[in-house]
């Protein structure tokens, strides 16, 4: 009889355990996406090296940071079940880089931020992807 009663408590207790970890941002939920976060893989490629790209997730739904050479903003929202991302036209600085290779990563990593519509948050990075899935971003959190 004790055990069914203590299973009776799990299973109760269930919607709350888990209305706690949405509220925390784990996994998909719109909350994972808030916070600061560097840039580690631009694409399907190799780790970024000499170059500090970041991002930041305000709660109000505002997107900003440092492409490399410029500064940008953005409006983002995260969808109800929180695995849907939409980021509007991105606002940037127009300062020139001396070098043309960080000119022409912050175009790359600008033009793939205009066009993940997922997200995933798995520990410490997070993760925006495309339509099929494929990660176009990988962050390293900064908190």
């Amino acid at each position: 009889m004790a055990v069914q009663c203590k299973a009776r408590v799990f299973l109760g207790a269930l919607p709350m355990l888990l209305a706690a970890c949405g509220a925390l941002g784990l996994g998909g939920s719109p909350e994972a996406l808030v916070g600061r976060w560097e840039l580690i893989v631009l694409g399907g490629g190799v780790p970024l090296r000499g170059i500090q790209i970041t991002a930041e997730f305000t709660p109000q739904g505002r997107l900003m940071g440092g492409s490399g050479c410029n500064r940008y903003e953005a409006d983002y929202r995260a969808r109800g079940d929180g695995s849907r991302l939409a980021i509007d036209e991105t606002q940037v600085t127009a300062m020139a880089c001396l070098e043309s290779w960080r000119m022409d990563l912050e175009r790359q990593y600008l033009e793939l931020l205009s066009r993940p519509v997922r997200f995933e948050r798995r520990g410490d990075h997070l993760i925006l992807m495309g339509e099929s899935g494929v990660p176009l971003l990988t962050f390293r959190s900064l908190e």
